[in-house]
């Protein structure tokens, strides 16, 4: 089995493979985290070893419904996709999957289990952007979703 495919790290492997794989190890960190329980607690991401990945992780605090749910917090990678810093606005606004009017932070809050969304979306500067992104749940409580956490990868079309 080659590198791309085993989880190993190589700078050498082509995008879609480290795509792939940020994505997997969001959702393999999300399980370790969370162990018995239901759900883990945003801030354990903090000391996770996704921190090693904070520049594609976005976060999004849970409102009551779709237009109080807000982006707190935002890597590089996902605002130069976007080409704005998406920090204190609307999630419904900003996230890739709005432009397809779907509200995944919802649904993720919903069934408390973690959503992946691959597309594409023009930001506003006009660049095409293929994206893989994961939201993951969590919860201060254990139980009641209060944030959702998103690692998220891209490449512009050409």
């Amino acid at each position: 089995m080659d590198a791309a495919h085993d989880g190993r790290a190589d700078s050498t492997a082509p995008a879609r493979w480290i795509e792939r794989r940020l994505i997997g190890r969001a959702l393999r960190e999300w399980e370790s985290l969370r162990g018995e329980r239901s759900l883990p607690s945003c801030l354990e991401f903090d000391n996770a070893a996704l921190i090693n990945h904070k520049a594609n992780v976005f976060v999004v605090e849970i409102g009551a419904r779709e237009s109080e749910d807000w982006i707190v917090r935002a890597g590089r990678q996902f605002i130069d996709a976007l080409a704005l810093n998406p920090v204190g606005r609307r999630a419904v606004e900003v996230l890739p999957s709005a432009e397809r009017r779907l509200s995944y932070c919802q649904t993720v809050v919903r069934f408390q289990k973690p959503i992946a969304d691959v597309g594409r979306f023009t930001n506003i500067r006009g660049d095409d952007v293929w994206y893989r992104c994961i939201l993951l749940p969590t919860a201060s409580n254990g139980t009641q979703v209060n944030y959702v956490v998103g690692a998220f990868s891209y490449k512009f079309a050409h």
